[in-house]
């Protein structure tokens, strides 16, 4: 079972003979305000199978529950007591590493519940992010056979784009201006009334002077 899993994403794992350098990337949280989208991978034939493309971060579901850490811990230690760190790819130490990137607060677990990347059956966001969090203190990788620094290099490539940084920006202003005062359909009217207003008031006072030079010319 676990060949089927880290056999089933080769296309992921760099030449070795052209190792890249590993980038971290910031949690999601960071990566959402930087113009990085998320979405649930759908058809894949694993859940190590992460990829990024055109500005999106796609990630199979994962189901947390009361079993879910030591599960890790006892594919991190076989990947550990089977493999050269320095040789052989170790498919599941670097998932955690991943995943332990992206989750820093209980609002990045929620964040990817949102996405339905995370199936919470532990109980509270902070939970999961704390399981992440001791998965990551006691994983070994080798920076030079890291199976997602692709995707981290091209993130991060995306993050430095300005442009995205500003649709972002932009994108958090809308929801929120949506979230604070268009609750109702009710406040929507009055918001374009009001915009009508304003601009019926312009065009009047614009006629007006208009109206005014015309007069004295």
């Amino acid at each position: 079972m676990y060949e089927t899993w880290s056999s089933s994403f080769s296309d992921l794992l760099t030449d070795p003979a052209k190792p890249l350098p590993l980038e971290f990337i910031n949690c999601t949280t960071e990566l959402q305000r930087a113009g990085i989208k998320f979405e649930k991978s759908v058809g894949c034939d694993s859940w190590l199978d992460i990829k990024f493309k055109n500005g999106v971060i796609k990630i199979p579901p994962l189901v947390v529950g009361v079993v879910t850490e030591s599960v890790f811990k006892n594919l991190i230690a076989y990947e550990e007591y089977k493999f050269d760190p320095c040789s052989n790819w170790k498919c599941v130490t670097d998932y955690v590493v991943f995943m332990d990137s992206l989750i820093k607060s209980s609002n990045d677990v929620k964040k990817l519940r949102h996405h339905q990347i995370i199936e919470n059956w532990l109980g509270g966001d902070e939970r999961v992010c704390a399981m992440f969090e001791n998965l990551g203190k006691t994983v070994f990788f080798h920076s030079t056979k890291f199976c997602y620094s692709r995707v981290f290099k091209d993130v991060n490539i995306c993050t430095k784009q300005q442009w995205n940084v500003w649709m972002a920006q932009w994108n958090i202003w809308i929801a929120n201006l949506r979230r604070t005062y268009f609750k109702t359909p009710w406040s929507v009217i009055s918001f374009m009334a009001a915009v009508a207003l304003l601009l019926l008031t312009c065009l009047q006072a614009i006629f007006a002077i208009l109206q005014c030079y015309s007069v004295t010319h």
